[in-house]
């Protein structure tokens, strides 16, 4: 098993060397498909660019992410991880929070989200993909709105 997961690292390591955006468009599916002892691979996988893009240096002393012209583009995200916000209707709420900005709408969903299980091992869980599914919907959201200081304040409200 151990050589196996070697060379699934090397495979990786091949693709996130030649083919990034292979990675950064799918990492939705390949995240979510991984066991979660996998740290190695799920780091690899999550630390994939696009080419045109060039990372800023992280030990810059003055470094302010923010203000990077990167962060303001919207990655493109060909996996499909509207399916697990079809279950229990969590996308009508998420967006009807956006649009209301109820508070009792934050709780709503998170019980939603609660009562979403899956059982691994025998032992019952909360279904880590709709956690990342709602995650990825927020994140989205306070990027594609015109107006970013409003859907800040809401993703962040959200989120905690």
């Amino acid at each position: 098993m151990i050589k196996f997961y070697e060379a699934t690292l090397r495979v990786v390591l091949v693709i996130l060397h030649d083919y990034p955006e292979f990675l950064c468009d799918f990492h939705f599916n390949f995240v979510n498909s991984l066991p979660e002892h996998c740290i190695q691979l799920r780091n690899m996988i999550l630390s994939a660019f696009p080419l045109n893009i060039t990372p800023p240096n992280p030990m810059a002393r003055n470094l302010k992410v923010d203000l990077l012209q990167e962060v303001k583009c919207t990655p493109r995200i060909l996996s499909n991880f509207d399916n697990y916000l079809s279950l229990m209707n969590l996308r009508e709420d998420l967006e009807s929070y956006f649009r209301t900005k109820k508070a009792l709408l934050i709780n709503t969903i998170c019980e939603k989200m609660m009562q979403i299980e899956e059982i691994i091992n025998g032992r019952r869980k909360i279904n880590s993909n709709v956690i990342n599914a709602v995650v990825l919907f927020i994140a989205n959201q306070a990027f594609s709105k015109q107006s970013f200081e409003v859907s800040h304040k809401e993703s962040m409200e959200l989120f905690k």
